[in-house]
């Protein structure tokens, strides 16, 4: 049976918030600066101790005035009524519908608590109703949760209890309880996370948890293996050019549904779908059930392979990644501006410039894992711009597009505005452009130009779901000498903090640095956990999908060549003649005969140690994998990766990548 006890201001009640206003308009009748800090302390906390922390703000505070005061001021914010968090109706809805023993525990007095939900309507959803002013000593001492596990008859380590803020988290996690953290005023914290079970962003999350854990005891009892992956994304792109200014939803961004994959002792089977009730249940598992019955539609003469069970060992995580500035809360209307800004620096630079075009968006996800060991969820939310200007000279007209990404936010806007200088000196640079004469050269290569190469002539290579259908020539080049001794190339979303960074995959496999080239061996590919199956070796954790509706594959992640030691000044004076290759554009790879071919935007060309300032464009790259990565002579000491794009399997199932390494140096035939 589901026993559930909640706190009440910040989780079932909008009202924490509230409180806060309230402490800053007294702050301000006395005259106290930041009192916004005590006023953070005491979240949680009931009368008894903030007089101890308020005592250390100010030895002769005024408490009973304080007090009358702050319950005056409040109560008149509730004149129109207690507002409800998201989904507290319907989480008790749950509860009651299934049978679960529900309490509130409140630091503030009992009296307040029974008029808050007499006010709302919620009393009969409770069966236990305790306030702060029932226990000697309230949140964060683990009292009051201790009384209300007692009073409902349930043992605390088998009872979740769901907090927002420190001193509950505190008190709940004290009490030994399963505590869900339901962020409001006070953020998630290593510290706190390090105390709960898990973290959902509203009520509605958690009770649609609740629920697809009910589905999955009925998978469990029936299947020898059953998991499921809910991912839930959303994001806009944005622009601004001469054609206009836009801001829309992308539907490649947006999508939100569950995955169940269960095992039955031979194959594996996969449900996807977006909608989840209890009135539900049966039918996912009927539709489950009927995925084992697709034999009888075979031809003949055709069968189906049989696997092994997926290793699932324990694992219990969730996370999210820290962004300074989320585009959401600086909003459309702010990032238009800023993009806007950008063009009109642009533009402004000289006559010369035709058009500038700014582009951004981003994309925040949300997966959680479920399987039979192990319980995982994380959030992600990656930025990218591009910034795109033509010039031109009489009748000659070329453009130099240049792209960027993070981690952290909208901070990427204003990279892009310190970079316009840069990137309409290189457009006017492509004017006087000459046409390459075909050969084979000594060649730079910058970072992006690097990445371009580690991505379109090995990774798409050593993605394994194409040794399973020989597709792919490395298959047969494990262990041997593929790419120059200074060469170490590693993949992964755990390799490095780019776009495509994650803790667990799309199976809920956990992400791996999988080092793919080890000083010019070839070590490993990647592969998804179907894959790894059938080869019979472990998932790399790569197996990704573009949205919940599709299968996943075997796809690169943080693609780049490891940082060597040489300097970029040395490389150039060590060529007699050849050309710094910059502003990758695109690709083309054949796994299967290890050919590549690359389109870079500049060439520069470099005699006798020197660049000569002369520029050639556009540029091919072409040649054979090997015999490219084999010549590499030379890697700097710095790794850049970028991760503006996205990559299809074929020309469908698009997910976001990065890629790079240092400058290097190899013998590669251009056209």
């Amino acid at each position: 049976m589901i026993s559930v006890v909640f706190d009440m201001d910040g989780i079932l009640f909008d009202t924490q918030k509230i409180y806060m206003i309230t402490w800053k308009e007294i702050g301000e009748i006395f005259g106290f600066d930041n009192f916004d800090v005590p006023a953070n302390k005491c979240i949680g906390t009931n009368r008894t101790d903030q007089n101890l922390i308020l005592a250390e703000y100010k030895k002769d505070f005024p408490f009973d005035e304080f007090y009358k005061l702050k319950d005056e001021l409040f109560n008149k914010h509730l004149e129109e009524g207690v507002p409800l968090m998201k989904g507290t109706r319907e989480i008790l809805e749950y509860l009651k519908s299934v049978g679960a023993k529900v309490a509130v525990a409140s630091s503030s007095r009992v009296d307040m608590v029974k008029h808050h939900l007499d006010e709302t309507g919620l009393t009969g959803y409770f069966d236990v109703i305790v306030g702060g002013d029932m226990v000697e000593h309230s949140k964060p001492s683990p009292d009051i949760y201790l009384k209300a596990c007692e009073k409902l008859g349930v043992e605390p380590s088998q009872t979740y209890a769901v907090e927002d803020s420190y001193n509950g988290i505190r008190s709940a996690a004290s009490a030994g309880m399963k505590v869900i953290m339901i962020p409001d005023v006070q953020p998630p914290t290593p510290e706190y996370d390090a105390m709960i079970s898990a973290r959902f962003e509203s009520l509605l999350e958690f009770r649609n948890n609740l629920i697809l854990k009910q589905l999955m005891e009925r998978l469990w009892a029936k299947y020898e293996y059953a998991s499921v992956l809910f991912a839930g994304q959303h994001g806009k792109r944005y622009s601004v050019s001469g054609q206009g200014v836009k801001a829309v939803e992308d539907k490649l961004f947006c999508s939100r549904g569950y995955v169940i994959k269960v095992y039955n002792g031979k194959r594996y089977a996969e449900y996807s779908f977006n909608e989840l009730d209890t009135s539900a249940i049966d039918g996912i598992c009927d539709k489950i059930d009927a995925l084992f019955a697709s034999d009888k539609y075979l031809s003949d003469g055709m069968g189906i392979n049989e696997y092994a069970k997926i290793e699932d060992e324990a694992v219990k995580s969730f996370t999210e990644n820290n962004v300074n500035l989320h585009p959401e809360k600086l909003g459309d209307e702010a990032i238009l501006e800023k993009l806007t800004a950008i063009r009109k620096e642009g533009m402004s630079v000289n006559d010369r410039i035709l058009d500038c075009a700014v582009n951004s968006a981003y994309q925040e996800y949300s997966k959680y894992f479920l399987s039979n060991n192990r319980e995982m969820s994380e959030k992600v939310l990656w930025m990218t711009g591009s910034l795109s200007m033509m010039a031109n000279k009489g009748e000659v007209v070329k453009r130099y597009f240049k792209s960027y990404s993070n981690l952290d936010g909208a901070a990427v806007l204003d990279e892009i505005m310190k970079d316009v200088p840069n990137v309409a000196a290189c457009a006017e640079e492509l004017l006087d452009a000459e046409k390459i004469t075909p050969g084979e050269y000594d060649c730079i290569c910058t970072p992006e130009v690097t990445g371009m190469i580690v991505h379109e002539a090995f990774g798409h290579g050593v993605e394994m779901d194409m040794f399973v259908k020989d597709r792919a020539l490395a298959k047969n080049y494990i262990g041997e000498y593929v790419a120059s001794p200074l060469v170490t190339m590693h993949d992964g979303a755990a390799a490095a903090k780019e776009v495509a960074t994650y803790d667990f995959d799309d199976e809920g496999m956990s992400a791996k640095d999988t080092v793919v080239i080890e000083k010019g061996i070839l070590k490993s590919g990647i592969s998804d956990a179907q894959t790894a199956l059938s080869l019979k070796t472990k998932s790399t954790g790569n197996g990704r999908r573009e949205n919940f509706e599709r299968k996943a594959y075997t796809r690169m992640t943080n693609t780049f060549f490891e940082a060597g030691n040489d300097k970029v000044e040395d490389m150039i004076s060590s060529i007699e003649y050849g050309f710094m290759l910059e502003n990758a554009t695109c690709g083309m790879e054949d796994p299967k005969n290890w050919g590549i071919q690359c389109m870079v935007n500049v060439a520069r060309e470099i005699k006798d140690g020197k660049f000569t300032g002369k520029i050639f464009s556009p540029i091919v790259l072409s040649g054979y994998v090997p015999d490219l990565l084999k010549s590499i002579s030379m890697m700097s000491g710095e790794v850049k990766l970028g991760g503006g794009g996205f990559c299809g399997k074929g020309h469908k199932e698009w997910v976001k990548v990065s890629d790079g390494g240092p400058y290097i140096k190899a013998r590669i035939k251009l056209g």
